[in-house]
């Protein structure tokens, strides 16, 4: 992962941060100097990824919000990723987004290959030297989907709310499949009846 200048940057953008020196970074410093004479600078112009930042675990099918700290400049970011870590190829995840700090990123498995080597860059989108990415790798893997088994009563039940049965389908709290029931799906059951996690492709 290359070096980078890290900005003194990490809390609440309603945190007042007026008694900083200059550049302060636009965010209060946290620790017992924020707020004071004595908080560290910021660079001048920065971006800071701090959600994803490394070790998560994305499964396809759903979203996730990327989050990140800015200041020093105007306009929209530059939202990028790799799956082949740092040194790219890195692709668009959106050419042009407001630079509010969020994006609700849609894992699309169509676009979006698992991966433990995904890195996200964002940038400035008019001056793109202006950019950050997450700290350590992390990963996206493939969709889960939850099947439910159950015994023959719900009392004490933490996952279910019925007993299971051969005609339900497993995919709900409501609708368990009995532990002795066929079935096509590669899953483990205990009396605990807990919801059980398996790879949506299975299905």
């Amino acid at each position: 992962m290359p070096s980078k200048v890290r900005p003194s940057t990490a809390a609440a953008p309603a945190d007042s941060f007026a008694s900083e020196p200059a550049p302060a970074g636009g965010y209060v410093n946290l620790g017992a100097y924020g707020n004071t004479a004595e908080a560290s600078k910021s660079p001048l112009q920065y971006v800071l990824v701090t959600n994803p930042n490394g070790a998560e675990r994305l499964p396809q099918k759903s979203h996730f919000n990327i989050r990140w700290h800015s200041d020093g400049f105007a306009g929209n970011v530059h939202i990028e990723y790799s799956t082949s870590g740092f040194a790219g190829p890195f692709a668009d995840i959106i050419a042009s987004t407001p630079n509010n700090g969020s994006f609700d990123w849609t894992i699309n498995p169509l676009t979006y290959a698992v991966s433990d080597q995904y890195v996200i860059r964002i940038s400035s989108v008019g001056t793109p030297a202006i950019n950050d990415t997450n700290d350590q790798l992390f990963s996206v893997i493939p969709p889960i989907a939850n099947y439910y088994v159950n015994d023959n009563t719900s009392a004490g039940d933490e996952y279910t709310t019925a007993s299971g049965d051969d005609s339900n389908d497993g995919l709900t709290p409501a609708t368990p499949r009995p532990p002795s029931a066929p079935s096509s799906k590669p899953t483990t059951w205990n009396s605990a009846t807990p919801s059980l996690s398996i790879p949506a492709s299975t299905t």
